[in-house]
């Protein structure tokens, strides 16, 4: 067993693709550090906190790694979950087994307290109270909606009528909904119809209720220490997504936005508030483009706002835990930083494709838990699912045939260019016919690179699709149904590597295809000045 110490610990799980960001900072930098997947402790896991010896390790076996807890300097709190996978036990032990595994956990935390977190889990919690943000966010000048949380009635009915009965309902604390086994639901915010008879189950429960606000959008700012990345969400684009963004079936429009100065020292002063080193706040813009305070999530997603817009937040991630690390010692802090800043300038000029996942396994016999009555709703939803990822296919080929075809037709022309510069100047200006053959051969690069990437998203591969066989089927309608939609289930799975490999294919494509068209549009500038001073 190989004894260790790292750095920077990430707190999190083995699906939890958002670290993978970033981990892939990390290794850029040299950064000593450890991604400790919570959901394994009891499976290739281990721990021992020897409380008499001063003795807290991890054992890692499938690395063959012991590593002492109390090396770690940063700790980044991303999604750690607990999953026991131990046959034979009944559900009440299997609880208990949980319950144990929670508390270690907790545990770690504490030995860790001395380290700096993203967040401090404490923080976390105080933070995601809902009351209490609302609270916090009108004491510090932010515009909150009209609110009321009740499960007094007549309170419910009058604060509806107030509103001219244009209100929404939200879960105070979640929105997921775990059932028996693994299936879980989502509660999302929705515009509500109270009445004087379903008010009445108000009193069971509290009801979280505030003004429905008519929006120009949805605005989502991530704060990261000292630095925020605010995007606009165009959730009115959309008649699913305009009062939940997130009820979208697709991905919808996002864009960049500068906030107004008050706005950020708010958010500074709410997450400082907060003891928040990391903090995802939701805004409303409304129609008079005020931002409109909705919520706080301490530990939110932000991977997808970086992959839509460009925004370095796993870089701004990676320096805050690379700084904290090593505080006191400028120098080292200063040569990781730099390795992962001269990775990032590569990856401007020279983007990788990242290494694919392992190819999903597709069961032989897919188990369907729908129930009866509702195999005609899952049907039609299937249905549209197939065309989606059928048209999603069309998307990526069309957009992969473009740049095929645009490059081709600039490639030529910017040849025709060079071959006249040749022509024409080679005597007498020899600067300008270096400079063209070294922009030129610039291009070629970006261009070879991107008709590569766009043919390898042409590939056809084995694609699956419905047959005359899959139609063709005996049984009653529910059996014809179920029947339908397992095979539909599998046609999705059996098709989402190829899909998934087209996406990245299509998306390296774009990245050249872009970095081509600088090119060409800084070689048309050349000519320019060319044709000025000839």
């Amino acid at each position: 067993m190989k004894a260790m110490t790292k750095k920077i610990l990430i707190l999190t799980n083995e699906r939890d693709v958002t670290a993978d960001f970033i981990v892939k900072k990390l290794k850029n930098s040299e950064t000593e550090f450890y991604r400790l997947n919570t959901d394994q402790l009891g499976k290739t896991l281990q721990l021992t906190f020897n409380i008499s010896e001063g003795i807290h390790n991890l054992i890692d076996k499938a690395t063959g790694e012991s590593i002492d807890l109390r090396s770690f300097a940063s700790v980044y709190f991303r999604r750690p979950e607990i999953r026991p996978n131990i046959e034979g036990l009944s559900r009440g032990e299997e609880n208990f087994v949980r319950t144990e595994l929670y508390y270690t956990i907790e545990g770690l935390y504490k030995i860790l307290d001395n380290a700096f977190w993203l967040n401090k889990v404490q923080a976390i919690r105080n933070a995601e109270n809902k009351i209490y943000q609302l609270l916090l966010a009108k004491k510090i000048g932010f515009k909150i909606p009209d609110s009321l949380i009740t499960n007094q009635v007549d309170d419910a009915l009058n604060f509806y009528r107030n509103q001219q009965q244009e209100c929404i309902i939200k879960p105070i604390k979640t929105g997921l909904v775990t059932a028996d086994g693994d299936d879980e639901a989502i509660i999302f915010t929705s515009k509500v119809e109270i009445t004087e008879e379903n008010a009445q189950r108000i009193k069971t429960c509290p009801v979280y209720l505030q003004k429905l606000i008519k929006k120009k959008g949805d605005v989502r700012v991530t704060v990261v220490g000292n630095k925020l990345f605010a995007a606009l969400i165009h959730s009115q684009d959309f008649e699913q997504s305009k009062t939940d963004w997130r009820r979208a079936d697709h991905p919808l429009p996002h864009s960049q936005i500068v906030l107004p100065h008050f706005i950020e020292s708010m958010c500074l002063e709410l997450t400082n508030e907060l003891s928040l080193n990391f903090a995802a706040i939701d805004f409303i813009l409304d129609e008079n483009d005020d931002f409109i305070f909705l919520e706080i999530n301490p530990n939110g997603q932000w991977a997808w706002i970086e992959r839509r817009l460009g925004y370095d937040i796993s870089g701004e991630i990676t320096k805050l835990l690379i700084q904290n690390t090593y505080p006191n010692d400028n120098k080292v802090s200063f040569l990781l930083l730099a390795k992962e800043r001269l990775n990032s300038i590569r990856e401007f000029f020279w983007p990788l494709l990242e290494r694919s996942a392992a190819k999903n396994k597709v069961k032989e016999n897919i188990e369907l838990k729908i129930a009866d009555e509702s195999l005609e709703i899952a049907f039609q939803q299937k249905i549209k699912i197939l065309e989606a990822e059928e048209d999603r296919r069309k998307g990526i080929e069309s957009k992969a045939t473009l740049f095929i075809s645009t490059l081709s037709v600039a490639s030529s022309l910017v040849v025709t260019a060079s071959t006249l510069i040749l022509n024409n100047n080679f005597d007498s200006n020899r600067l300008l016919i270096k400079t063209s053959v070294a922009i030129s051969f610039i291009l070629a690069l970006y261009t070879v690179t991107t008709i590569w990437y766009a043919v390898k998203a042409l590939e056809r591969g084995t694609y699956s699709v419905l047959s005359i066989n899959d139609l063709n089927q005996i049984g009653n309608k529910n059996e014809y149904l179920r029947k339908l939609i397992q095979r539909f289930i599998r046609i999705k799975l059996d098709n989402q590597d190829i899909i998934n490999s087209k996406v990245n294919n299509v998306t390296m494509a774009q990245e050249y295809y872009k970095r081509a068209i600088v090119i060409i549009c800084i070689y048309a500038f050349f000519i320019l000045l060319f044709c000025l001073f000839k």
